[in-house]
C-alpha cells in the first residue's frame, strides 16, 4: 500500500541549450521520515511481561485485530507512581499524571491502533491521534474495519491547501473511514466533487465489502468554485448531513432540492468550532449503541491537518573529536524475525491464552 502524496506540480516553460522550449514540472520532495521513526528507542521502564511482548508481536498487524472480536485486556490504571503501568511499559513517555498529549509524536501509530484495540478501559489521552496526510502506515489503518466494538474515523482538514484540485481529489477517495472533511478555500469545483463521489465503490473482495468514504458526514465548501451542479453529486454520499457551501456565489440551495438537502439557519454544525466536535454533535445525547452514529458508541479518531510530517530539527555539526569508548564483555547476539503474515491467527490465539492466564 502506497502513501498518499497530494501534490499539484508546478509547470514552468524553459528553454534546453538547443533552444527548444519544454514544459518543466517539479517532482514532490522526498517523504519526511515520521517523529517515531527517528527518536532513540527509549529502555524499558519495567521488566516487559507476557502482556507487553504479545502486543508488541502484533504491532504489525493492526488490520487483523478485528478477529479477536469483543477480547479485551483489563487496564488497571496504577494508584501510585511506583505500581506497574502497562501503558508506560508499552509507551515510557505516557503519565496519567501529565494531560500533555505531544508525547503521541512519538509513538508509532501502528503502536497506537493495537493500544486501542486491546486494551480498556482507554485513558482520553488516546482518543485521538494525529497524522499527517502522506505517513507510510495510514493506508494500513485505513484496512482497519468497523466493528461493534470499535471504530476509527478519520477527520481530514485541508482548508486553502494548494495542492488540492479536481485533479487529485480523487487521492481522498483512499480513505474509507473518512468522517469530516474540510476543503475550504480550495481550487476544488463540482467536478472535484464528482470525481470523489465516483470513488465509491462496492468491492466485495474487502471486509467492509465497498471502496470509499461511504461514512463521511461532515463536509465544509466554503469559498470554493461550486456551482448548482454540486448538490446532485453530493447526494452520492448516503450518510452526508451536514455541508458548508457558503462564499460559492454560483451554488443555490432550493428549498426542495432534489438532492434532499436543505438550508440550516443554525451555526452550531458550522465553523469556527472544530471539525471533530461538529461530528459528536451528531451523536444524540443519551443514544443507545442500536442509535449510535458509528459502528461503536464511543469511537477513537485519526486528525490529519497537514500533508507531511514537519522537518525534523538541523542537528549541530560533529565535532573531530573522537569520542571514547569503553570496553564491554561479548554478548552473544539476538536476532528476531518477524513472524509471516500466515502465523498471525496463531499469534492472536497465544494472545489470547496469555489474557486468560493473567
Amino acid at each position: 500500500m502506497n502513501p498518499i502524496r497530494l501534490w499539484r506540480p508546478d509547470a514552468a516553460l524553459v528553454s534546453d541549450d538547443a533552444c527548444t522550449t519544454i514544459l518543466k514540472y517539479t517532482l514532490p520532495p522526498r517523504p519526511t521520515p515520521g517523529p517515531y521513526e527517528r527518536a532513540e528507542e527509549s529502555g524499558d521502564v519495567y521488566v516487559p511481561s507476557l502482556k507487553t511482548l504479545c502486543m508488541k508481536m502484533l504491532l504489525e498487524y493492526p488490520d487483523q485485530l478485528y478477529t479477536l472480536g469483543p477480547v479485551r485486556v483489563h487496564y488497571e490504571i496504577p494508584k501510585t507512581d511506583s505500581d506497574y503501568d502497562l501503558l508506560r511499559s508499552l509507551i515510557p513517555e505516557f503519565s496519567h499524571a501529565d494531560p500533555d498529549i505531544s508525547f503521541l509524536e512519538a509513538v508509532d501509530p501502528r503502536l497506537w491502533a493495537t493500544i486501542i484495540q486491546t486494551l480498556t478501559p482507554i485513558p482520553e489521552a488516546l482518543r485521538v491521534y494525529t497524522i499527517p496526510l502522506s505517513d507510510i502506515h495510514l493506508p494500513l489503518l485505513q484496512q482497519i474495519p468497523p466493528t461493534p466494538d470499535f471504530a476509527l474515523i478519520t477527520v481530514l482538514e485541508l482548508r486553502e491547501c494548494p495542492h488540492l484540485d479536481d485533479d487529485t481529489i480523487h487521492l481522498l477517495g483512499d480513505i474509507p473511514t473518512l468522517g469530516a472533511l474540510d476543503i475550504s478555500r480550495t481550487a476544488v469545483t463540482s467536478w472535484g466533487i464528482r470525481a470523489l463521489s465516483r470513488s465509491l465503490v462496492r468491492q466485495p473482495s474487502t471486509v467492509t465489502g465497498r471502496k470509499g468514504p461511504w461514512g463521511l458526514r461532515v463536509l465544509d465548501l466554503r469559498d470554493c468554485k461550486c456551482d448548482s451542479q454540486v448538490m446532485q453529486y453530493l447526494s452520492c454520499f448516503p450518510l452526508l448531513s451536514v455541508v458548508d457551501l457558503s462564499g460559492n456565489d454560483r451554488c443555490r440551495v432550493h428549498s426542495h432540492d432534489p438532492s434532499g438537502f436543505r438550508a440550516c439557519h443554525s451555526d452550531a454544525f458550522y465553523g469556527p468550532a472544530p471539525l471533530i466536535q461538529r461530528l459528536k454533535m451528531l451523536i444524540p445525547s443519551g443514544s443507545s449503541p442500536e442509535e449510535s452514529l458509528f459502528s461503536s458508541p464511543e469511537p477513537y479518531f485519526l486528525y490529519i491537518n497537514r500533508l507531511n510530517h514537519l522537518p525534523c530539527p538541523t542537528r549541530p555539526n560533529p565535532t573531530s573529536r573522537i569520542p571514547s569508548i569503553t570496553p564491554q564483555a561479548s554478548s552473544p547476539s539476538i536476532v528476531t524475525f518477524p513472524a509471516p503474515l500466515s502465523n498471525l491467527r496463531y499469534m492472536i490465539q497465544e494472545f489470547i491464552n496469555v489474557h486468560a492466564m493473567i
